[in-house]
């Protein structure tokens, strides 16, 4: 294993030819940093090359088969025991559909190391998307690229979340939402915030899974984005959740879930210490439900399309 201070976790469930385009590049570019490959949909012929050292002799990997992702929780399970493996000072989540820039990591590295106050760091999230004729397994996987963004999107912009106060830092980071979801964190920090998600047990996916995780980031401490560089590039239209989503979810299973995040939410600012408990739940509380009616719409236009047979389109939503 190389002996760097950065672990990179990635979870895998389909999308084989992605998982390999990813690593291919990774190879190809020397990238520096390990990386742990939790796979959740394991199919035998990507796994029998992953397993074998020669396949990306430049690389520095754990490749762990686990059950199949089959349930929202055996997907948190996954990922909390993925994540407790690490053993490194610091750990980013990816994707398999995400391009890694080595410079950027390298500057979340040094930021960290030199403030201790702050608990993540990110540089900036850039996107593409792809004109992909093909209708067979390369589909969503090469062709001309359409669209460039430099910023995938407005929750990506810089920001710099440093209140002393719990309240002040909800207001700058989840009521105007900046995401801090794959940033570069402290690894002990990221550990008991998936270890917290798992024990929760949701029904559902979004927001809550990803405002939960947000929220207990915010609540223990700083973060800060930068724009003068790019972390990671994306690919926009290429999410499962885009091509083959599942139905909407229930409306009881919502409103347990958001039961469960504000009860969750209340006993980690009291036992923050912060006196500002009502108006912290009040702003949690206006800002998911906004959130919510928000993922919401775009479910049920995804499902639309799905049943109807049209293809995705992220710029759409």
């Amino acid at each position: 294993m190389m002996q760097t201070p950065l672990t990179i976790i990635l979870t895998l469930k389909g999308r084989p030819y992605h998982t390999l385009r990813y690593l291919w590049h990774a190879n190809r570019t020397g990238f520096p940093h390990h990386i742990l490959i939790a796979d959740g949909e394991v199919r035998d012929s990507l796994a029998s090359l992953l397993e074998n050292p020669d396949t990306f002799p430049s690389l520095s990997y754990t490749y762990r088969r686990y059950p199949d992702d089959q349930t929202l929780n055996d997907f948190l399970a996954k990922l909390a025991d993925v994540t407790a493996r690490v053993r490194t000072p610091f750990a980013m989540l990816t994707d398999n559909d995400d391009f890694l820039f080595p410079s950027a990591l390298q500057r979340s590295i040094a930021f960290l190391q030199k403030h201790a106050g702050y608990l993540s760091h990110s540089c900036g999230v850039a996107g593409f998307r792809l004109q992909s004729s093909a209708t067979d397994i390369t589909a969503n996987l090469r062709g001309p690229i359409t669209q460039l963004a430099y910023r995938y999107g407005q929750m990506y912009a810089p920001y710099d979340i440093s209140a002393g106060n719990v309240l002040g830092r909800l207001k700058a980071g989840y009521a105007a939402y900046s995401s801090v979801w794959y940033n570069v964190y402290r690894s002990d920090m990221l550990k008991q915030i998936v270890e917290n998600l798992r024990r929760m047990e949701f029904k559902t996916f979004e927001p809550v899974i990803e405002d939960f995780c947000a929220i207990q980031a915010l609540l223990a401490g700083r973060h800060r984005s930068e724009a003068d560089s790019i972390s990671y590039i994306r690919q926009m239209d290429s999410s499962l959740r885009l091509v083959s989503p599942d139905p909407p979810p229930e409306e009881a299973d919502l409103m347990q879930d958001f039961s469960k995040l504000l009860g969750a939410t209340q006993q980690l600012i009291q036992l923050s210490g912060d006196k500002n408990i009502k108006a912290c739940i009040d702003t949690i509380g206006k800002t998911y439900q906004h959130r919510l009616n928000f993922h919401l719409q775009k479910h049920f236009m995804r499902y639309a399309k799905f049943v109807a047979g049209k293809p995705p389109n992220m710029a759409e939503e």
